[in-house]
């Protein structure tokens, strides 16, 4: 497990490093694997409850860090990087990141040696992303094809730039999905497959009533685990297609 030059253990968050304020973990929690979502239900005329998995659902989990600042500290700073919303590393997965909310008000209480002791509360997503993230794939337009290995455990949910002009497909098996650039006015088209939005990288519009999606949803775009999957492609306009594939882990 990693720790810091000043000994306690090392964390990201929000893309700050504790240390760099000053800060390390005195422990870290263990590294765990994301449990699949169970609702239990009463049934009339049994005893207990029935316990239901929902497929392909992860619960949240909390991580609980006790935290300690060294002599010197900027407590202001510290108490500001301690708030809302990001993205968390640990220093024992220093490879994967969890999105994250901090819970509640932390608590800073003095102990010798001019120092102060927090125990900050994050809300965890279940699902691990890559640390650091993975720069989105550039894709070679007069291939046609762009083949991507999915490392994670669970299906990726890619997020792919489209640049040109006039009508673009994109394929993965049986699935696709249509834009048409000409129609939208639009240079460029951010297709978020997990979101399930068509965005103009541009102004940060909606793109969605010039798209066009198979049955199988934006969900049929998704990348397997664990195996290789080609996305192709049709649109004699199509100049340049970025893909940022979102690797996850459980």
């Amino acid at each position: 497990m990693p720790e810091t030059e000043s000994g306690g253990f090392s964390l990201i968050w929000r893309g700050v490093a504790a240390e760099s304020l000053g800060v390390r973990a005195a422990r870290l929690p263990p590294v765990t694997t994301a449990a699949p979502r169970r609702r239990r239900i009463a049934l009339p005329g049994r005893s207990g409850d029935l316990p239901l998995a929902e497929e392909g659902r992860y619960a949240c989990c909390r991580r609980k860090i006790p935290l300690l600042l060294s002599p010197g500290s900027d407590l202001r700073r510290v108490r500001d990087w301690l708030r809302g919303e990001g993205t968390l590393v640990l220093g024992n997965e220093p490879d994967r990141a969890l999105a994250a909310a901090v819970s509640g008000e932390t608590r800073f209480e003095p102990i010798p040696g001019r120092r102060f002791f927090a125990e900050a509360v994050f809300d965890c997503q279940p699902l691990k992303a890559a640390w650091p993230a993975p720069e989105p794939v550039a894709a070679d337009v007069e291939a046609g094809a762009l083949t991507l290995y999915n490392p994670g455990d669970v299906a990726a949910r890619p997020v792919c730039t489209v640049e040109g002009s006039g009508a673009i497909t994109l394929s993965v098996g049986g699935a696709s999905v249509e834009v048409d650039l000409e129609a939208a006015g639009a240079a460029a088209c951010v297709i978020d497959t997990g979101e399930g939005t068509f965005t103009d990288p541009a102004d940060g519009r909606s793109l969605t009533e010039f798209s066009c999606v198979s049955d199988h949803g934006l969900r049929g775009l998704w990348l397997p685990a664990r195996a290789e999957t080609a996305i192709t492609w049709r649109g004699e306009g199509l100049t340049a297609l970025t893909v940022r594939p979102e690797w996850r882990w459980l």
